[in-house]
């Protein structure tokens, strides 16, 4: 190959093949085709940068389902700039103020295997690592946060005080429609295509505005086709509770929770998984003991 046909070469850079898939160091991925004809018509245009940064959000939002979306250099700089933005949110003062960080939220926990070289892109936004070790650990630094005013617990969801999350105007009022729905279901949530069913809208806008519930704490997703509000899992984990303190050896098993709740058992067991996740209950073996009751939910 002539030097000048390939731009490393020309810098004494040598291409090799790679065996070890994407990684950074590596150079990333390599582009398709589409995409470095995008880049080069881009190329030819000059565009408002806040504009842009807008718009590709936007479509990165589309396109995963997730609530937002920022295009960085890498990941080093996406856990950068996600620190900061947790730390100054939409504040242009506090933003101007990084990495000088004093009043305000400024600690990030971090289970101490997680650590790893890059979360040096967590420190230098001006934050400080508290390694936990363990759930009474996390538990702990919580309940500490939100003692002091620095979070606010809604349900499973954590969120700064100052921040206020909300649906669109047109996503409130189908919410509108859902949430009766789910309260009349009683401890059975409808799975998403009865809802559609219900409400003559695709499955796939259902659960759709169900993730976007989700990130506010309006619904809980307790399996693949189900949403749950959050006071129907703080009564069916109450009934856990009641199930435990009734037996010698304070302990339930899934078919008396089944039996109790009167849903099927793929439900309870879907329930109780998603228990054990959010660690109201643990298994240990073919019963479970319950860790901490409907709190969890509240």
């Amino acid at each position: 190959m002539k030097a000048n046909a390939n731009p490393y070469l020309m810098l004494g850079v040598r291409p090799f093949i790679n065996c070890c898939s994407v990684r950074t160091m590596h150079g990333g991925s390599l582009m398709l085709p589409q995409v470095g004809d995008a880049m080069a018509e881009a190329s030819r245009h000059f565009v408002n940068l806040d504009e842009l940064m807008e718009a590709a959000g936007r479509r990165l939002a589309e396109l995963t389902g997730a609530e937002w979306g920022i295009v960085t250099c890498g990941s080093a700089a996406a856990v950068a700039l996600g620190t900061a933005a947790c730390v100054a949110g939409n504040d242009p003062v506090k933003m101007l103020r990084l990495p000088f960080t004093e009043g305000m939220v400024n600690r990030v926990l971090i289970p101490q295997t997680q650590r790893f070289a890059y979360d040096q892109a967590v420190r230098m936004i001006g934050c400080h690592l508290v390694e936990i070790d363990t759930r009474a650990d996390l538990d702990a630094a919580l309940a500490e946060l939100a003692g002091n005013g620095r979070i606010v617990r809604q349900g499973p969801i954590l969120r700064l005080p100052e921040h206020q999350p909300r649906l669109t105007r047109s996503d409130e009022r189908l919410w509108e429609r859902f949430c009766p729905l789910l309260a009349a279901a009683d401890l059975r949530a409808p799975r998403i295509r009865e809802l559609a069913a219900a409400l003559g809208i695709q499955p796939e806008a259902v659960e759709r505005l169900l993730n976007r519930a989700e990130r506010l704490g309006r619904v809980a997703r307790v399996a693949d086709n189900r949403f749950f509000l959050p006071e129907t899992l703080a009564r069916l984990a109450e009934i856990a509770r009641e199930l435990a303190d009734g037996s010698p050896e304070g302990t339930f098993t899934a078919a008396s929770f089944k039996d109790r709740c009167g849903v099927g058992r793929n439900l309870a067991i879907q329930i109780l998984e998603y228990f054990d996740k959010m660690g109201a209950t643990r298994r240990t073996g073919d019963t479970r003991i319950v860790l901490r009751g409907s709190e969890v939910f509240a």
